[in-house]
This record gives structure tokens, sequence and C-alpha cells, in this order.
């Protein structure tokens, strides 16, 4: 950055006891920040926090009358969206409701409806807590970013966001800058905290970009840590999800007040790392940071409202990372969406979505059924919308995907990529061939449904004979309901990180190449993350290769890109020139 960047304290939050407090706080800082810069004003950042949970529980939402009133003001435009009133909830006015910390043992649907409500306000009122330093920062300062820090601690290892949402924070103005973590490791595919490898960097980042997309978009930034190595990789997967303030470097003795092993000022191994990407970024690094990127037809839906009544139960997490993880392998350009994107504006742009979870909410579904009508195509995991926001089965899945579900269990495990290997197949299932599934025979672990197919038509069975997947028409669209859960046959029985069943690609990714057509950019080598950028007359490909730590040999590949520009010369930063020819377009 070419202004001066004045950072605020990372690992203590400020305590924002009022706004007031706050900004006469931040005044007198920048007393001293901004003397002799009036006009030419640097850019302050402040760190709010790190590794936030939640502000306030009952005792402080309904103690005290600020929080009661937001809450009830959340209940009332809730009630409003739905175009219904206080008994959507059992009551004449919202104002007669608490704040639920628990459902109770037996919620019934008004409860329910009232737990899964206080749920999603917790981080919306974690928002509004934070905010008040945003608000007041904005004020002071004429260029100022704010931001708390999230690294994939509580849902990778926990396998959810129940303590600690990733996407609340910036989407209900509680900061204006979105920023996360990576502690990625086993690239060498040993596995240790790489969970698959260091593209998990990719699926961090796409929740950091998600987190971003509000308000036209924010600014987003990025911890790599480098003690844990692949800072190199790890810097190339965060430049396609438009996050541009990475920081890689972290000087002893102290990183941010942490403990010793997250030193790595005197590892001479991570500076290599650094300027082998900075070296390769270089002569393209106006083109990635200006150009414009292809636009995201696939979405991946990270479904909160499953984990607010489910928590980690059946491995949904590592499902979605690896469900996720395959389209980039199939190099199809995808993003992280969330329940409150799914709207009929929301949806327009994309042309086939992945989704899953027991619980939706049923204006989501109504949203999705639109969207299908209208020629999208959906593809779910077992499971997917067995119940609604109130935890009550409504029959809602059968409607969109033509078929009833009955649960017949899951593998017993963790569900951390890493462990799939050691579990035991719950089942085997055959697919048979169709323009949306490739023909596959597979051992089964996760979570199993068997389905019954009303209106629509199976195209697969389990070992049993029993029906494991549906396709339905549904208007110009169509739906593809399996069950089991795909990112589960990915992995596999492949061990250690970066390690897939690769033959088995095609199931995730067929149906995301059949709505998207070709792609803009194709490349030979599967898992390699691709993306293209587009600047005043050049272009740039970026090619972040993760099966090299496998299989370090060099060999041929080939790189097709489609483009109106004249093309001149075609050169990789790390190789120099490269052959090329021109066909067609």
């Amino acid at each position: 950055a070419a202004d001066s960047e004045y950072l605020f304290d990372t690992h203590e939050p400020l305590d924002p006891v009022a706004e007031q407090n706050v900004e006469a706080t931040l005044r007198k800082r920048a007393q001293t920040i901004l003397k002799g810069r009036e006009s030419d004003p640097p850019l302050v950042r402040i760190v709010m926090g790190d590794e936030i949970g939640s502000e306030g529980g009952g005792a402080t939402i309904n103690g005290f009358a600020s929080s009661r009133r937001a809450f009830h003001d959340y209940l009332r435009a809730c009630v409003a969206q739905l175009g219904t009133n206080a008994a959507y909830f059992g009551v004449a006015d919202v104002e007669e409701l608490p704040f639920l910390d628990e459902p109770g043992d037996r919620p019934g649907v008004h409860a329910g409806r009232l737990y899964y409500a206080s749920e999603r306000f917790k981080f919306i009122h974690t928002a509004l807590y934070y905010a008040q330093i945003t608000r007041a920062a904005e004020r002071i300062f004429p260029r100022v970013q704010t931001y708390c820090n999230f690294s994939p601690h509580p849902p990778m290892f926990g396998q959810h966001m129940n303590g600690s949402d990733w996407f609340a924070l910036t989407r209900h103005g509680g900061a204006n800058m979105a920023w996360g973590e990576c502690w990625a490791s086993g690239g060498d595919g040993k596995g240790s905290w790489g969970f698959n490898g260091f593209e998990v960097v990719g699926y961090y980042a796409a929740w950091v970009e998600c987190a971003a997309r509000v308000r036209g978009g924010l600014p987003a930034g990025f911890y790599v840590v480098g003690t844990t190595g692949g800072s190199d990789r790890k810097i190339f997967s965060l430049l396609g999800r438009g996050i541009h303030w990475i920081t890689a470097y972290s000087w002893g003795p102290m990183y941010s007040g942490a403990e010793g092993s997250n030193f790595w000022s005197e590892n001479p191994k991570v500076y290599g790392q650094i300027a082998r990407a900075t070296h390769v970024i270089g002569p393209a690094d106006a083109i990635i940071a200006r150009g414009r990127r292809e636009p995201r037809r696939a979405g991946v839906l990270y479904n909160r409202a499953h984990e607010i009544w489910n928590g980690a139960e059946g491995g949904f997490q590592t499902d979605r990372l690896l469900q996720f993880t395959a389209l980039s392998h199939a190099h199809v350009p995808a993003e992280i969406l969330l329940e409150e994107d799914c709207t009929d504006k929301g949806l327009a742009g994309y042309l086939v979505l992945y989704i899953q979870g027991y619980n939706f909410e049923g204006r989501t579904l109504d949203a999705l059924r639109r969207w299908v009508e209208a020629g999208g195509v959906l593809v779910a995991a077992a499971g997917t919308a067995l119940r609604d926001e109130s935890n009550t089965a409504t029959g809602a899945d059968e409607a969109l995907f033509g078929a009833r579900q009955r649960p017949a269990g899951m593998s017993r495990g963790g569900w951390h990529p890493q462990v799939l290997p050691d579990h035991e197949p719950i089942d085997k299932l055959t697919l048979q061939a169709t323009d949306l599934t490739p023909a596959l025979t597979a051992d089964v672990i996760g979570v199993k449904v068997v389905l019954e197919p009303t209106t629509g038509t199976p195209v697969g069975t389990f070992a049993d004979g029993r029906c494991a997947a549906v396709m339905r028409t549904l208007g110009k669209g169509r739906t593809l309901l399996f069950g089991f859960q795909p990112g589960m046959l990915y992995k596999g029985s492949a061990p250690g990180g970066s390690r897939y069943m690769l033959e088995r690609l095609p199931l995730l990714a067929q149906p995301a190449q059949l709505a998207l057509g070709r792609m803009r950019v194709e490349y030979s080598e599967p898992q390699t993350e691709v993306w293209l950028f587009e600047h005043e007359g050049e272009a740039a490909v970026t090619l972040n290769n993760f099966a090299h730590f496998l299989e370090p040999a060099e060999r041929a590949a080939v790189l097709t890109v489609q483009t109106d520009l004249p093309v001149k010369e075609v050169f990789s930063t790390l190789k120099g020139p490269l052959r090329w020819t021109r066909e067609g377009d």
C-alpha cells in the first residue's frame, strides 16, 4: 500500500460501553494520526476483535432495553418479510416474546420459530455491538476500515458456525471490511491441519468473499500464517476471491500476543514461499488487482439453518467443503451463498446450485423452486429440506424433488476430511449414466437416505435395490437429489491431504458443466484452481496446482482461453514464453 497504515490493537477488542465513549477514544487517537495529513489522510485500519463469538445471550438481550428493542424490531421485520404478523410466533404482539437461549425439550412450531429467530438475531446483535466502533470511526477518519478477524477453528473443528458466524458481522453493518485467517497445512499429502490440503484455503477465501458481498462490495483481507507452510499457494487461492490485502509477514518476537508456535520470522523457508508468490504475481499484478473476474454462475449454499438445529450432526460442513473443492478441481468458478441470498433477485445470476442440510426456511425453498422453474439446475445431498426453520417436517422436500426421503442412518466417527477413509462403508450405490450423473459404483459413507420417487425419476440404487438418486423436471429446470453425500464420495478412501478419488470428480462437476456449457478457461490438469482476469486489453490466468505436491514431475499441459483480445504474446511468469495457437474464438 502506498499510504501509511495505522493499525489499532489486534487481539484486544475495544469495549463500547456507549457509542460516545468509543468516539471519544477514537477522536483522541485521531489527533495524532491525522495531524498534518488533513489534505492527504492516511488509511486507518481498526481491528476490533479476534475469533469473536456472540455478544450477549438471553440475559443481555432480555435484560437491556436497547437490546430488547432491537430484538423485537428484528422479529417485526421477520414477520413483515413473510407477509404475516405476530401470530406467526403464536402471540398478538412480538413485544411479548423473550429471546430464547434454548428451544426446550419438545418445542412446538411457535417456540421453534422463536428459538430459530433468536439464534439468528444473536449475531445481528453482535454486529450492532461492533457497529458502534465502525460508525464512530467513519465519522472521524476520512479513510477507515474496520474488521474482526475470523479463523477456521470453530467451523472446521466444531464443524459449524453456531459460536462464531463469519458472515453476519459485515452483512449487518458491524464492520466495513471482511477478514479471515488460514491455518491450513498438510499440503504434502500428510494431512495435519490441512483438512483436505492447502486447497482448503480457497474454501475459507470464499467465506470471506461471501462476507464482503454486501452494499456493492466491501474490501477483503486475510492473514496467511507462514508457520503452517504453503504461503505461495495460499496467496494464489486468495487472489481469485478478490482478497487483495494479504498479510503474509509476521515479525518476532511477538505475533499478535500469541504463543511461540505462531512465530516464523526466523523461518527461512517461509520467505522463499512469499518471494515465489510475489515474483509470479508481479508482471500481472495490475491485471489481477484491477481486472474483471468471470461472474460466478455456480453456487454452493452455506446452510446456517441446518447448523442452528443440528450443529455438526452428519458432517455436512465436511461434505460442503468437499463439494466446493471438487468444483474448484474441475475448474468451475463457484462461490458461497447464504439463505438470505436465495431471493428471486439474488438467484437470478446462477445457473446451477448445490444445496444441503436438514433444515430450510420455507421462503428459501419457495425462491429455489421458482428459480428451478425458470431454468436452474439444483443438486441436493441426502436429507436436504426434511424440516423447516421451526424444525418441523413439512413435505416441502417431496414437492421440490419429487421423492420422499427415509433416513437410513450414517456412518460413525469423526467428520474431519482426513479421517473419512477410516469410516466403514454403510452401503454401496450404483448410478446410471445420464446427462446430469455419470455411471458410478461406490461405497457410501456419511449420511444415507432411501428415496421413494413420486413425481421424480430414479437414476440410482443402493445395494439392496432401493432408490439412491432421483431426477425431476420442474418447469424449464431440473432437480437432482442424492440419497448420499457426494462430497464424501469424492474424498472416499483416499488417505491424507490433497488426495481424492479423482475418477469420481464428474459426480459433482457434471451437473455444473452441463448447466454452464464450455468454460472460458480450460486446463488439462485437474486439481488446479484456475482464475481469469481481464483488464485494458490484457488477460491473466492464475494456475494453482495442488496435485504437484503429490506428483512433482514436469509434464506437458494445455491451457485454453476464450477471448476476443488480439493475442500478441503468451507467457508464464514462472516459466517464460509459451507456445500458443489461435483456434476460432
